[in-house]
């Protein structure tokens, strides 16, 4: 090894070696990430880094690469680079495909979501929720976890979703309208840090998930900082990942990037050290 090698390789094992969060441990537990900087592709995936784009809300309408014009690469608007930039109320959805890109286990799986999101939820968003992300193989309320805005509040709440299988967290089958506000699987968030003209990071962990006992764990994070959890509730997520997508986009108008999945729980300090870092992912994650 060369002079010039061995001092960068001391330089670099001093800048991570003090810190728990260091980049080449977080690197390992990519399995998915979008920059969004040149391609609406993933740079990233263990599984199909390929987008496709819904023309209803209908998976089987699912076709292979970008089309929405609502809907652009901002090569300049991002959190780094490039990001979504979405500019209209539509319900056609951007997706990707689970299998391979979310590590989903049957029994005990943990992982964890992140992205950023720019916009005024009060001044951008249109009537109705807005999803700007969900990721399910059947619907919304059945094996499903999401962030959207809620529909009516003023100002709009911001809601970590995390459903499990409907047999689990409603196994009386009530409508949606009587399930007790207590049993609903949300974690809420009042006048979140939202703004048009920054950028706010979002994160949801979660672990002990197919357990089959109640000691699942999900928390959400936002610029770092945790907001909301729910603890203590079995967990059981069933999915046929050939079916199942990240869907992105639900009547959101604003920017989206910077889209990472991990094949466990980040800690409080990892999810701090996303939201620090002043360059993005693609410098030592995942490649």
């Amino acid at each position: 090894m060369t002079q010039r090698a061995l001092l960068f390789s001391s330089l670099f094992s001093l800048l991570f070696s003090s810190s728990p969060s260091r980049a080449d441990d977080l690197s390992k537990s990519v399995t998915f990430y979008a920059s969004f900087d040149k391609s609406y592709d993933a740079d990233f995936g263990s599984g199909d880094r390929r987008m496709y784009t819904t023309l209803t809300r209908e998976m089987e309408d699912a076709k292979l690469g970008m089309n929405r014009e609502d809907v652009s690469i901002d090569r300049d608007g991002g959190k780094y680079g490039g990001a979504l930039k979405f500019t209209k109320k539509v319900d056609p959805l951007l997706l990707y495909k689970v299998q391979g890109n979310v590590d989903y286990e049957k029994e005990d799986w943990s992982g964890t979501m992140s992205f950023w999101l720019r916009l005024d939820p009060d001044e951008d968003l249109e009537p109705g929720y807005c999803d700007p992300i969900l990721l399910t193989d059947k619907s919304w309320d059945d094996a499903c976890f999401f962030v959207d805005f809620s529909k009516d509040d003023v100002p709009r709440k911001f809601r970590g979703g995390f459903f499990c299988d409907k047999s689990v967290w409603n196994p009386k089958g009530l409508p949606w309208d009587e399930v007790p506000e207590k049993e609903q699987p949300f974690m809420v968030v009042d006048n979140p840090p939202f703004d048009h003209e920054e950028w706010t990071h979002v994160a949801m962990t979660f672990s002990n998930i197919n357990t089959g006992e109640k000691n699942g764990s999900i928390k959400l994070y936002m610029n770092g900082e945790l907001k909301s959890s729910m603890e203590g509730r079995e967990q059981t997520f069933t999915w046929d990942t050939e079916k199942a997508w990240i869907k992105i986009g639900y009547n959101l108008i604003g920017w989206f990037d910077e889209l990472a999945f991990f094949d466990r729980e980040l800690s409080s300090e990892e999810i701090g050290e996303l939201h620090r870092r002043s360059e993005d992912l693609s410098s030592g994650f995942g490649k």
